[in-house]
């Protein structure tokens, strides 16, 4: 089996961060339940309840047919990574709430499991557009984390403002 842990990182303007303030959501392929994480300090991590991300097995490439330029069999997954923005009520299309303007930005993501043809999996990750196509790769080392890559140099950041003269 091959583990990933994704994990982006979160940004304030005109406040601090504090522990578990803001929520996220990765829904995708595969998942029965998102997997949801706060942040801590700037860092989000989505463990997941068994605390190892998301795990392939060999079981993931039964019936599969694709196979890459080697012969080994592969199955691309697709995820989708945003902040929560559940109960808060949009006012002209903006999430704000308690001062705090929420970033609706939607990171897409594929992991492409491949059997090595050696016992193990390969695990390739990419940012995608939200049609699929691949914008950037990054190999991910089995059991690891991996930064949700994001643009030519970027990694997935969400950035939310506070305006400490908004009325509640």
């Amino acid at each position: 089996s091959a583990n990933v842990i994704f994990t982006a990182t979160k940004q304030i303007t005109g406040k601090s961060l504090e522990d578990g303030e803001f929520k996220f959501k990765l829904t995708g392929d595969g998942l029965t339940n998102p997997i949801e994480a706060t942040n801590i300090g700037n860092k989000i991590t989505f463990k997941g309840d068994s605390n190892q991300g998301i795990t392939y097995t060999m079981d993931d490439l039964k019936n599969v047919t694709e196979k890459d330029n080697e012969g080994h069999k592969y199955r691309i997954f697709h995820y989708t990574v945003k902040e929560d923005v559940s109960g808060i009520n949009p006012i002209d299309g903006i999430y704000k709430k308690n001062g705090v303007t929420y970033d609706l930005t939607t990171y897409y993501v594929q992991v492409k499991v491949t059997d090595t043809g050696t016992g193990t999996l390969d695990l390739e990750v990419s940012s995608t557009d939200k049609d699929g196509k691949v914008q950037k790769s990054m190999n991910v080392v089995q059991n690891g984390e991996c930064a949700i890559p994001f643009e030519s140099s970027k990694k997935a950041n969400f950035e939310n403002t506070y305006d400490a003269s908004t009325s509640i």
